[in-house]
C-alpha cells in the first residue's frame, strides 16, 4: 500500500461559527455592547412565561396525581393525607411563584425570586417526605419518592433563578435531602448493610439529572443569549435601514423635489431588483435610465442673484480660503431660503438662483421673493466685513410661470425653463449691486408701502429681451421704507444675523435615541419565538439595497472619486476641496434652441445622449460631468484625486480615518515628493493629456449632435420651431474644486480656465470648438491642428488670441504632425456611432414623458 503524505493536506472545514456558539464569547459580546441589564430584564420575562407553562402544567399533574391516589388505592381512607398534602403544597407553589409575575416588583427586589424558588421547591420537597414519614411510622410502609426527579427538572428547567450557581446549589440541596431520606427510610429497611448497589445507583441518579439539568441550563442560556444579540442586531438593521431611507429620501430630495422624484426612486430600485435577480446592468452606477419628469408652475416668482467681482475673488484667493468663503457664503443664502420657503434651484459659480412657490403654491410668493433677496445684500455684506473681500450682490426678480423638471441621464440636476426664468436672469445682469431689481410683475404681488422703491436702471431699458416683452423695473432698497411695519423690519434683520450650521447631519443618529429605541424593543420582545434570522437577513438585505441607491444618488450629484470621501468625511461637517496643476474645462452650447414645453423634449433626448458619451471616458482620463446650464453643458477633465496637488487639510490631518481613497492621494503625494524635478516635469507633461481627451469628447458631442439631427430630419414637425447647432469653448489649467453649500452638497469648480471656457463658449462660432492659446499649443503636440481665428474681445480680460480646432467635413481631427502620442487614442467615428439604436425621436411618444401642470 503505497504510503500516504499529509504534510501540505489542509484543512477545507471552517469553524469560526461555531465560536458563535461559545457562551464566554456571547457573555463578552453581551457585555461589549452594554447589553446586559437588558438581558437580564428581558430573563426575567422569559423566566415568567416559562413560570407561566409550570404553573399550569404542575396543576395538572397535582390532580391526576391525588386521582390516581384516590380511585387506584384499595383504602382511600388512608391516602387522604396524602392527597392534602399535595393540594397544600400545590397552593403554596402557586402562590409564592406567582408574586413573580409583578415584575416591577420582582426587579427591584430580587431577592423575590430566589425565595420563591426555594420556597416553592421545598414545600413539594416537603409534603413528598413527609407522607413517605408518615406512613413510614404510621402504618410501617417503607415508601419510596414520587416527586425527586420532577422537583429536580423543575428547578433546572421553571425556577426563576437568573444564576446557575444558585440553580445548581438549589439542586443539589434537594438531591442531598432525597439521598439522605433513602438512605434512612428505605435503604435500611429493604436492603442489607453490605449492600451499597442501590444506594450507588440513587446517588449516581441525582448526579446524573443535576448535571443534565445543568447542561439544559447552559444551552438555554447560549440559544436565549444568541438570539438576544440576533435581536439586537435586527433592532439596529431596523433602525439603521429607516435613517437609511430617511437618508436617501432627504439626499434625493435636495436635489429633485418630491413632487417629481418618484421616477427616480422607481428607476434606482427597478435597477437593484434586475441586479438581484441576475441581469447585467446596462449602465455605471453614476448613470441613471432614461427618465424625464418636468413639472409647470404657473404662478412663482423667480429670484437670480450674481455676487459682483467674482471672477476676481477666484482667481486671487487660494482654494482653502475660496472654499471656506463660498461655503460661508451660500450657506448663508441657503438658511435664508429655507426660512422665506423659497427652493434653491442652483448655484453657477457666481449666479445664485431659486424659486419662491415651487414647492407648495404660495400666495406671498413675491415677497419672500424679496424678502430673501433683502436678506441676501445684508449676508454678503456681513461676509465681506468678515473675510475682508471686495464683493458685493446684484439681485433680480421676476413673477411668472416656469417649466420645472429634470432632464438627462447622469449627474441628474433640478433645473427650471421658460421665458420668465429669462427675465429674471436679465434683470439680475441689469441690476444694480447692493439693490434687489423687479419687474412690474413682481412690484404688483406687493405692498409698495413696506419697501423703499426708486426707479429701474438704464441698463434695463436698453436690454433687447427686457424691451422685447415690454417689462418695467424698479430697485428695491435694501433702507425700511418710512410706512413699512417694524415686524417686517425686525425679519429682515434677524434673518441677516442668524448663524449659519454646518451641514445636516444625515448619517448618524444619536446613541441616547438609539438606547431609548434599543430599550422600547426589548421590552415588547416576544418570549415565545427566537428566529430572528430570517428577518435579520431581509432586514440587511434591504439595507444593503438602500446604501447601494445612496451611493447611486451621490454619483449623481458628486464626481465618483469624492462619493467616498463624502460619505466619512463631509457628513461630519468637514470643509471638502482640491487644487489641480491643470484641469481641463469644457462649455457647450445649443445655439437656436428656445426653451419651451415642447423642445424640452428634444433637450432632454440631447443631453441624456450627451450623458450616454460619458461612459466610454472613464478610463485613464475621467470626463466628469459638471452641470447643465439652460441649454449648456458643462464637463471638464482631470479632477482624479491622484492627481490634485492639494486636497482638504482637514483630511490631510485625519489620523483615525484610513480608507483606499485616500491611501492612494498619500501614495501619490509620496511619490511626487520624492521624485526628481524632472520625473514632476514629465508628470505634468503625463497629465496634459486632459486637454486631448476633453477636445476629443467635444469631438463626439458634436457627432452625436450631427446624428440627432440626421435622425430628426427625417420626422416631420416644424423646423423653425428647434433647429439644434452647437458651439463649443475649451480652456486648460489651475483650477480649485471642493463641495459648499448648507441645504445639500453641491460639487463645482472655480478658476481662470472655468471663466475663459465659459467665455471661449460665449464668444465661440456655431459648429466650431474655440480654444485658447495655450490650450491650442498643448492640442498641437497630441497632433492636433489648431487654426488661429484672431483677437478675440473676452469679458474681463480684453482682446486676447483664439484658436478654432481643425476639423473636416466627417467630424474627424485635421492632423498635424505628432510631438507626443496620448495614451488615450482617438475614437473613430463609427465606433462613436454605436449606440444609434438609443437615438430615437421624441416626438414619437408624447405620452411617455411625465408632464405635470401643478
Amino acid at each position: 500500500m503505497p504510503r500516504q503524505s499529509f504534510v501540505d493536506d489542509v484543512c477545507q472545514y471552517n469553524y469560526t461559527k461555531e465560536r458563535l456558539w461559545e457562551r464566554s464569547y456571547l457573555l463578552v459580546k453581551c457585555a461589549e455592547l452594554h447589553l446586559e441589564e437588558e438581558y437580564r430584564l428581558y430573563q426575567a420575562r422569559l423566566w415568567n412565561s416559562f413560570l407561566g407553562v409550570f404553573l399550569l402544567l404542575h396543576t395538572l399533574i397535582t390532580i391526576a396525581h391525588c386521582a390516581l391516589l384516590l380511585f387506584a388505592c384499595e383504602h382511600p381512607h388512608i391516602v387522604y393525607i396524602d392527597v392534602a398534602l399535595y393540594i397544600v403544597s400545590a397552593f403554596i407553589i402557586l402562590t409564592v411563584l406567582s408574586v413573580n409575575f409583578c415584575e416591577n416588583l420582582a426587579m427591584r427586589h430580587s431577592w423575590i425570586t430566589y425565595t420563591s424558588a426555594v420556597v416553592s421547591s421545598f414545600a413539594l420537597v416537603s409534603a413528598d417526605i413527609f407522607q413517605g414519614t408518615y406512613h413510614y411510622y404510621k402504618h410501617d410502609w417503607a415508601l419510596d419518592t414520587f416527586y425527586d426527579t420532577y422537583i429536580i427538572y423543575m428547578i433546572y428547567m421553571f425556577m426563576p433563578i437568573p444564576i446557575m450557581s444558585g440553580a445548581l446549589l438549589l439542586g443539589v440541596t434537594v438531591s442531598v435531602v432525597y439521598i439522605s431520606y433513602f438512605w434512612v427510610y428505605v435503604a435500611e429497611e429493604y436492603y442489607s448493610d453490605e449492600d451499597y448497589g442501590r444506594f450507588s445507583v440513587d446517588i449516581f441518579h441525582h448526579v446524573c439529572f443535576n448535571l443534565l439539568g445543568m447542561f439544559f441550563r447552559v444551552m438555554n442560556d447560549i440559544v436565549v443569549r444568541s438570539s438576544f444579540l440576533d435581536r439586537h442586531q435586527y433592532i439596529m438593521e431596523k433602525i439603521w435601514l429607516r435613517n437609511a431611507r430617511r437618508q436617501e429620501k432627504l439626499v434625493l430630495h435636495s436635489i429633485i423635489p418630491p413632487q417629481i422624484a418618484k421616477p427616480i426612486q422607481d428607476d434606482i430600485q427597478n435597477r437593484l431588483a434586475r441586479k438581484v435577480r441576475g441581469l447585467a446592468a446596462s449602465r455605471s452606477p453614476g448613470v441613471m435610465e432614461h427618465v424625464m419628469a418636468i413639472q409647470i408652475h404657473p404662478e412663482v416668482s423667480i429670484l437670480y442673484a450674481d455676487v459682483v467681482n467674482y471672477t476676481k475673488m477666484t482667481t486671487t484667493l487660494n482654494v482653502e480660503k475660496l472654499v471656506r468663503l463660498l461655503h460661508d457664503l451660500y450657506g448663508r443664502f441657503d438658511m435664508a431660503a429655507t426660512q422665506f420657503e423659497v427652493q434653491r434651484i442652483k448655484f453657477l459659480g457666481d449666479c445664485y438662483y431659486c424659486v419662491a412657490g415651487l414647492m407648495r403654491p404660495s400666495p406671498d410668493h413675491a415677497k419672500n421673493c424679496v424678502g430673501l433677496g433683502l436678506s441676501m445684500i445684508s449676508h454678503i455684506q456681513e461676509v465681506r466685513r468678515e473675510h475682508d473681500v471686495d464683493i458685493n450682490m446684484r439681485i433680480g426678480v421676476h413673477s411668472g410661470s416656469v417649466i420645472a423638471g429634470v432632464i438627462g441621464e447622469a449627474k441628474l440636476q433640478y433645473d427650471i425653463w421658460g421665458t420668465d426664468v429669462t427675465i429674471a436672469n436679465h434683470l439680475e445682469s441689469t441690476g444694480s449691486p447692493g439693490f434687489v431689481h423687479v419687474s412690474a410683475s413682481t412690484l404688483n404681488e406687493l405692498e409698495p408701502s413696506e419697501y423703499t422703491i426708486i426707479p429701474g436702471t438704464d441698463a434695463a431699458l436698453e436690454d433687447p429681451v427686457l424691451s422685447k416683452h415690454n417689462i418695467s423695473t424698479f430697485l428695491i432698497s435694501t433702507e425700511p421704507s418710512p410706512h413699512s411695519t417694524k415686524r417686517t423690519t425686525q425679519r429682515f434683520e434677524s434673518l441677516s444675523h442668524m448663524d449659519i450650521p454646518a451641514r445636516p447631519d444625515l448619517y448618524r443618529t444619536k446613541d441616547h435615541v438609539i438606547n431609548e429605541e434599543l430599550r422600547h424593543e426589548f421590552r415588547k420582545m416576544p418570549v415565545s419565538s427566537f428566529n430572528w434570522r430570517m428577518d435579520l437577513r431581509r432586514k440587511q438585505r434591504d439595507a444593503h439595497s438602500t446604501n447601494y441607491s445612496i451611493i447611486i444618488l451621490l454619483n449623481n450629484i458628486l464626481p465618483a472619486h469624492v462619493v467616498n470621501v463624502y460619505l466619512t468625511s463631509l457628513a461630519k461637517h468637514e470643509l471638502y476641496y482640491e487644487e489641480y496643476k491643470i484641469v481641463s474645462v469644457m462649455f457647450a452650447t445649443l445655439k437656436n434652441f428656445e426653451l419651451s414645453l415642447r423642445s424640452l423634449r428634444l433637450l432632454n433626448e440631447i443631453i441624456t445622449e450627451f450623458d450616454r458619451l460619458l461612459h466610454h471616458y472613464k478610463d485613464n482620463y475621467t470626463v466628469e460631468k459638471i452641470k447643465i446650464v439652460g441649454c449648456t453643458y458643462m464637463a471638464a477633465c482631470g479632477l482624479d484625486v491622484n492627481f490634485a496637488g492639494r486636497i482638504s487639510k482637514d483630511l490631510e490631518n485625519r489620523v483615525t480615518y484610513r480608507d483606499s481613497l485616500m491611501e492612494e492621494v498619500e501614495q501619490a503625494q509620496i511619490v511626487r515628493r520624492a521624485s526628481s524635478k524632472i520625473a514632476e516635469e514629465n508628470t505634468e507633461v503625463l497629465h496634459e493629456e486632459v486637454v486631448f481627451v476633453m477636445t476629443t469628447f467635444a469631438l463626439d458631442l458634436m457627432r452625436t449632435l450631427w446624428m440627432l439631427n440626421k435622425v430628426y430630419e427625417t420626422v416631420s414637425y416644424d423646423k423653425s420651431v428647434i433647429s439644434p447647432d452647437m458651439s463649443i469653448g475649451i480652456s486648460s489649467g489651475e483650477v480649485m474644486a471642493g463641495i459648499v453649500g448648507a441645504s445639500h452638497p453641491h460639487y463645482d469648480i472655480w478658476g481662470h480656465p472655468v471663466n475663459m471656457a465659459s467665455r471661449m463658449d460665449s464668444t465661440g462660432m456655431i459648429g466650431h470648438i474655440q480654444v485658447t492659446k495655450e490650450t491650442a499649443i498643448l492640442l498641437g503636440e497630441f497632433g492636433i491642428m489648431c487654426n488661429f481665428r484672431g483677437q478675440t474681445y473676452v469679458k474681463g480680460t480684453g482682446n486676447i488670441p483664439t484658436y478654432f480646432v481643425a476639423i473636416d467635413d466627417d467630424y474627424e481631427f485635421i492632423a498635424t504632425g505628432d510631438k507626443r502620442t496620448p495614451k488615450r487614442s482617438n475614437r473613430e467615428r463609427d465606433v462613436s456611432m454605436s449606440d444609434n439604436e438609443s437615438i430615437y425621436n421624441p416626438f414619437w411618444h408624447d405620452d411617455d414623458d411625465e408632464i405635470d401642470d401643478n
